[in-house]
């Protein structure tokens, strides 16, 4: 369990202390039962409708495109960054969710259906850092911890 296994030690950890899980189980079993296989696909979609990360989605205005960064049961988390230090985060409820109470993570809401944040930032590192804040105060997210050098702007 101290290895991480495709990014899902934490959660398959988390899952056997909270009970819901059985330890009795082997990780790659509960792994495999957890797996599922994302369509992979080249334009936009809806951010709430994103499966996997680093997908390509749509912001508000046409031709604005984040990139996943975070996937959760509730919601999932997308955000662009283009070498201006400009970052923008989204935040969009997945079918069946609501945004609930998101008054501490910095996150402006929007609108019923997004919330969202824009950060000027001096570097690439201190852009990590942001991404990382609003992770953890989303929380909740079943994805590992992205790598935001796979989002960097650069065209699309």
């Amino acid at each position: 369990w101290d290895t991480v296994i495709r990014g899902n030690a934490v959660s398959l950890h988390a899952e056997v202390i909270s009970g819901k899980g059985d330890p009795s189980k082997p990780a790659s079993k509960i792994l495999k039962e957890k797996e599922e296989k994302p369509t992979i696909t080249s334009e936009a979609i809806a951010l709430s409708e994103a499966t996997y990360l680093y997908q390509k989605v749509k912001g508000t205005d046409n031709g604005s495109v984040y990139r996943v960064v975070g996937l959760g049961d509730n919601w999932n988390l997308a955000c662009r960054y283009k070498e201006n230090h400009s970052l923008s985060v989204r935040l969009e409820p997945r079918a069946g969710c609501s945004l609930g109470d998101l008054k501490y993570t910095g996150l402006n809401m929007s609108s019923k259906n997004h919330a969202s944040a824009h950060f000027s930032v001096d570097s690439f590192y201190e852009a990590e850092r942001a991404v990382g804040a609003v992770l953890m105060a989303v929380g909740q997210f079943t994805t590992p911890v992205p790598e935001l050098s796979k989002i960097l702007y650069k065209g699309s």
